[in-house]
């Protein structure tokens, strides 16, 4: 995978992780589990390749893809301050 697979991998974990909090906040115990099932495996599947090719540059790609994510999509707008 390139770093940019990874990057977006991020992006969309994060993204994930947001309706997921949300689901359980409501709570949607039915969409929560589904999400939490989808997040654990995008996160394996992404662990075991990062350990498997052993690449830093993949490394901090994802991670940024966390951190951008993140800043994004917690605002104002999705009651998060």
């Amino acid at each position: 995978m390139t770093p940019l697979l990874y990057f977006l991998a991020g992006l969309i974990v994060d993204g994930l992780l947001i309706v997921y909090y949300k689901a359980i906040v409501k709570p949607d115990r039915l969409l929560g589990a589904i999400l939490s099932g989808i997040i654990t495996f995008i996160n394996v599947f992404v662990l075991i390749n990062l350990i498997k090719y052993d690449s830093g540059v993949n490394m901090i790609a994802y991670i940024t893809g966390n951190i951008v994510a993140t800043y994004c999509l917690i605002g104002r707008k999705h009651g998060i301050r």
